[in-house]
């Protein structure tokens, strides 16, 4: 019953918020679910492999709705909490595992994903489902669920590659049977290669096309390790004040390095098993993406089980402080998620409010302009048609060629609405606004919506004479 009652709390917490506009890459993924199953595998433009899109494809037959689509992730969040205990009690003691799963349950960063209209969740559930059909020796099932993980994301061999050396280490007997999994797995993977170089190939263009996509795709190598690590603990939370947020998560940090150093003196096999699972999946991550910009928090979501299982375990090593160190833990994940409710700053990006806004705002002859190769994703999502777009930046950059290209489209027009969203990467230069003003439009207001950003408007200003 005690299990029972952590998943409701887990479920209603995930439900907060669940209203949300989509923000840009779920609004690209709706797009993409929403066309008819026989497009659905053609996605070279998102590099993530086809499972989601497919159960998001037959999920979205119900409804397109942001609660109905939230509540797939939904599931396979609470899954992914039960699937918690399970492993857990595997390897603990059942008071260990009911505070992982408590832990679990109110985590700030899968509560955030676990909302998510993308693959994050499933693949959270998916590799801790390997990992424990991996303990429980059940090598048919482990394998069936290798193949999902790794139809899931491509981050999935880092964690597959890590439960090989977990048996290298504690139990070579399975070894051999793993390797026959991986063949298997492999083979299986096989016909969706060719469309999986083609995102490869899409995605290396792109980094070469457009200077400081890859620092906007995946997390700067600089940063990743200790972003990981805050992302872990707090979410999508930060503090005004980077110098105490960089000093709290490190104080954290320092205390799960403690923390483990008690637990490898005290339970070594233990511990290798949560370090091995849990560390050398995000480190082996890390390390590939200096050839391959691939790393970020959320791509190494399925790591956090064994991150919570560790923090749960250090606080049994406590003794007399165990129910301190808990709610310690159980009070910051609260914490987090409070904020992170209260504060529009750390959600997702309005840009349904913002898409309403200039539909009601506009007059009869307007446009919007982005800096992008189309109107974005969540502007076709939302829109009613009412304003139409005109897109300045065809191969990702703009020029002064591509603006002139579409001047005939904006010169007649009354009134601009020119967003700014990602103009730093594709123009740098600010070519589009002084564009906008070389035509005779006058900036006379912006309007900020959280996440989108600015949304500059500018009018043409009749001069009497």
């Amino acid at each position: 019953m005690v299990i029972v009652g952590i998943l409701l709390v887990a479920f209603l917490i995930r439900l907060v918020g669940i209203t949300q506009s989509f923000w840009l890459d779920e609004a690209a993924q709706m797009i993409e679910s929403v066309r008819p199953l026989t497009q659905q595998l053609d996605i070279a433009g998102d590099f993530q492999p086809p499972l989601f899109h497919l159960l998001l494809h037959f999920w979205l037959q119900i409804s397109h709705t942001e609660v109905w689509a939230r509540l797939l992730p939904i599931i396979f969040g609470l899954l992914t909490v039960y699937l918690t205990y399970k492993v857990s009690i595997t390897l603990y003691s059942r008071s260990v595992a009911v505070t992982a799963v408590l832990l679990m349950a109110t985590a700030p960063f899968h509560y955030y994903y676990s909302q998510e209209v993308r693959p994050y969740a499933l693949a959270a559930l998916l590799g801790l489902t390997t990992s424990y059909f991996l303990l429980q020796k059940n090598r048919r099932l482990y394998t069936i669920t290798a193949i999902l993980f790794i139809y899931t994301t491509y981050l999935a061999p880092f964690l597959l590659l890590a439960q090989g050396i977990w048996l290298l280490v504690q139990n070579r007997k399975q070894f051999q049977p793993w390797v026959k999994s991986m063949v298997i797995t492999l083979l299986a993977f096989l016909p969706w290669l060719p469309a999986f170089l083609r995102q490869l190939g899409i995605g290396s263009s792109l980094t070469v096309t457009l200077p400081g996509w890859s620092e906007a795709v995946s997390t700067p190598l600089i940063k990743a390790l200790p972003l990981t690590a805050a992302k872990f603990f707090l979410g999508h939370i930060s503090l005004a004040n980077n110098l105490i947020y960089a000093a709290f998560v490190s104080g954290l940090v320092a205390f799960l390095v403690y923390g483990i150093w008690r637990l490898w003196i005290r339970e070594q096999q233990k511990t290798k098993t949560i370090l091995i699972l849990g560390v050398v999946p995000i480190v082996s991550a890390f390390l590939f993406s200096f050839l391959l910009p691939v790393f970020a928090p959320q791509r190494v979501l399925f790591c956090l089980p064994f991150f919570y299982l560790t923090l749960a375990a250090i606080a049994h090593s406590f003794g007399r402080l165990r129910l301190t160190m808990v709610l310690a833990f159980f009070g910051l994940n609260l914490l987090a998620i409070t904020s992170f409710v209260l504060h529009p700053e750390f959600q997702r990006e309005q840009w349904r409010q913002a898409v309403a806004y200039v539909e009601a705002d506009a007059s009869g002859n307007s446009v919007a302009v982005f800096s992008f190769p189309d109107a974005f994703a969540p502007w076709l999502w939302y829109s009613q048609e009412i304003v139409p777009a005109v897109a300045v930046a065809p191969d990702f950059i703009v020029t002064a060629q591509t603006l002139q290209a579409r001047s005939e489209l904006i010169m007649s027009r009354e009134r601009i609405y020119y967003f700014h969203y990602l103009a730093d990467l594709t123009d740098p230069k600010k070519l589009a606004p002084e564009f906008l003003e070389d035509l005779g439009f006058v900036n006379t207001q912006t309007k900020d919506f959280p996440g989108v950003g600015f949304i500059s408007i500018y009018e043409k200003i009749l001069v009497s004479r």
